[in-house]
Parts: C-alpha cells; structure tokens; sequence
C-alpha cells in the first residue's frame, strides 16, 4: 500500500502480498522522498520489495527503509511439525507471527500515540501493489488503485558461475534436476528419514542433481551437487534444467513458469499446499507429500515429469502468458509510486466504498428499508383482503338470515 503523509514523504507500508529494465520510462523531476515500512515482513518479502526499493533508490529517490524480520527464529524449537507437516495454513507458528505482529505495532503505537486507528490508515491508502498475474490465478475485478505486480522479482537468466555451468552442461541429455526448499528452510532441519530418502532417489536417477543445503552430506552419490547458495533464476534458465523440486512457495512459483521449468512441490506451510495443487491442476507439474515421501515415490514422480512432455509444454504455455505483457511488473510498480507522488495522494483513484461504514457497505440500511416497506406493503394487503372478505362474507350472512 503507498500512502501519502506530511511533508511530501511517501510511505510505502508493505502487508503480506508481492526486473527487468524500465525501458522508457523518464526519471522524476526531482528526488523523491519515500520511506519504505515492513514492519510484518519476511524474507519472501524482502526479496520482492527489495527489488523495488533499489529501482526506486536508482531513480535518485531518497529511500529508507525499515523492515524487521518477522518470522525470527520462528522455527527453532519446533521445526520437525512446522517444515515438515503438510498443512493448509501457518498452524503451530501462528501464535510466533502474532505477538510479533502486535508487538511490532505496538511499539509504533506508543511512539506515535496520535496515530489514527489502523483501519482509518487503511481506508486512506492510494495504491495496493498486489503480488499476482491474472495467468496465474483466478480472473477478479480489480480497482485502479489495485495493481498487479506478480512475477517482479523474476529476470532473464544471466551466465552461471564457470563451475556451475560446466556441472550443468555436463549432464548429458537426461539433464538436471534442481532442489531447493526456499530462502527460509533450512535443510539441515530435515528429519533423516526424509532426507535419506531423497539421497536414495538421487542415486537411483539418470540425471544430475543440483541440491541447495546449508552444510556438507555424507553419503550421497557423484550426480549430486550440493551448495549452500545458488542463483536460482539463472539455473531455472538453463535449458538443461527438467525439473524444479521445490517447497511451493510463490515467489519460486513464478520463478518457475517465468522460467518454463516443471515442477514437483512439496508443499510445508501456508500458501504452498494451494500452490502445489495449482501446479499439479495446471500439469505444470506434481506434487507429494512430506507424510508419503519415500526413494520410490520421489523415483517415480521425477520420472514421470522428465519423460512426459505435456508438463514442459503446459509450463511453456503459462509462461509465455506470464511473459506477454505491455510493461513489465516493476515498471508498473515504479510508475503507480511515483504517479501517486506527483498527485499528491492520488485522491482520483480511491473507491468511494472505503468511506462507507460497514452497515452502508452491505447496504444493510437499504435492506431495512425494503423490509419496512415490504412490512408495511403486506400489512395494508392482508387489512384490504380482510376488509373485503368481511364485506363478502358479511353480505352472504345477512342474506341467509333474510331467507
């Protein structure tokens, strides 16, 4: 969200949702001042925002920025239920993202005591950058002040390290396959039995196999290289690359349709296992769980993706989707920042329904009316069919004792 504050500073207040050249997009006139807030964030979130940040920052911007680690050490005391259970949602650690949330807010409460309420500083943001694309989601209507900046930390492969690509090239034509649980997970907080697994599998493939983790493994077989760091988009690049294990987070979902790389996700925590079986709905790929993990199925799974080649041309497909746009998403994520500046807010594209009370919103008032209406409107009919009925029955009485 971007909003405008005093003393012409911008501040860019980043809540849990989202390269390339800005090709002809002209500089601002003069620096601007934006102050960039993630009080909630992780490290997803920086490897997204940063991104922006040093764009904006290269615009000659004035650019500070506050972004404490949210998640901490989150997953120290109860890492096996937290990496390892395929669950829908934060479960177990979300008592950790809660009081590091509230304490975070808190802090910026008791410094600024005069702050509005949040949900009045919500209601007067300009912009929303949003982390998705509509190839890769479900189609939505969305405001102006909503713009869809999926896939922005995604870039053409640039060359890989000498010793990285001659591992590369020399796989042969059966390829390399590519794994990596994300920026967050530690592999070395893998259960044995797990990780025993995918050294068998590894040894059972034909292919070479690229594994990201944080210390040295004993046992494992010659096709297998294991760093603690890799560039992952310049690997996913390599036309060598036939498969992408991975964790299903969202950010390295992207990275892999941007790069037109199958996938088989194993999802941990929140948003993954969504991830996994949208990969898998796609036949972007497939996916397992970490209850059912064992050398044979992973054996199977990897086989099955490298050999047929539906997953490759339904990942080329979405990525030329993903790829087919007027600009590019950091040059929109610059350009609505810097629009929202030179307007001074940007009052003109924010929807009159944020000042609506909730009962407005809903229209429960309307509805009250109609119900009053609709009351009133059946009261009078049912006294009209009464009075009538009385007149004709009435008459009909009269007349018989007549008789």
């Amino acid at each position: 969200m971007v909003k405008v504050a005093a003393l012409g500073v911008v501040v860019v207040v980043v809540v849990m949702m989202v390269g390339g050249v800005l090709g002809d997009l002209p500089p601002p006139e003069a620096p601007y001042k934006i102050l960039m807030l993630l009080p909630v964030s992780t490290k997803s979130h920086k490897n997204i925002f940063m991104a922006l940040a040093e764009t904006l920052a290269d615009r000659a911007s004035q650019l500070p920025t506050q972004c404490p680690c949210l998640s901490g050490n989150v997953y120290s005391t109860r890492t096996r239920i937290l990496l390892f259970l395929s669950c829908g949602g934060i479960g177990v650690s979300s008592p950790r993202f809660r009081n590091k949330y509230a304490l975070t807010f808190y802090k910026i409460t008791a410094r600024f005591p005069d702050l509005p309420p949040l949900l009045e500083i919500e209601r007067n943001s300009s912009l929303a950058l949003i982390n998705s694309h509509f190839s890769m989601s479900q189609t939505v209507p969305i405001l102006p002040s909503q713009v869809e900046v999926g896939a922005i930390q995604c870039n053409p492969a640039q060359p890989l390290p000498q010793d990285l690509e001659t591992w590369i090239s020399g796989a042969g034509p059966e390829g390399v396959i590519y794994f990596s649980l994300g920026s967050k997970v530690q592999g070395s907080s893998m259960p044995t039995e797990y990780r025993d697994a995918f050294i068998e599998a590894f040894r059972r493939l034909p292919h070479r196999v690229i594994w990201k983790y944080d210390m040295e493994l004993k046992g494992v077989s010659d096709n297998v290289l294991i760093r603690k760091w890799l560039p992952q988009q310049d690997i996913l690049g390599n036309n060598k690359v036939k498969v992408f294990i991975t964790h299903g987070g969202l950010l390295s979902l992207q990275e892999a349709i941007y790069h037109a790389t199958p996938l088989l996700s194993i999802p941990i925590v929140v948003d993954q296992p969504r991830n996994a079986f949208f990969v898998k709905n796609e036949g972007l790929g497939d996916m397992l769980v970490w209850e059912e993990l064992t050398a044979d199925a992973l054996v199977n799974t990897l086989t099955e993706i490298t050999t047929n080649p539906q997953y490759m041309e339904n990942m080329k497909r979405l990525s030329r989707l993903l790829r087919d746009q007027l600009t590019t998403p950091m040059e929109r994520a610059v350009y609505w920042t810097e629009y929202v500046i030179r307007h001074k807010g940007a009052p003109q594209l924010k929807c009159p329904a944020a000042e609506l009370s909730w009962v407005e919103f809903l229209m429960l008032d309307v509805l009250a009316v109609l119900l009053v209406v609709l009351h009133i409107t059946i009261y009078i009919l049912y006294r009209i069919l009464r009075a009538i009925s009385a007149k004709i029955f009435g008459h009909q009485k009269v007349k018989s004792k007549e008789e």
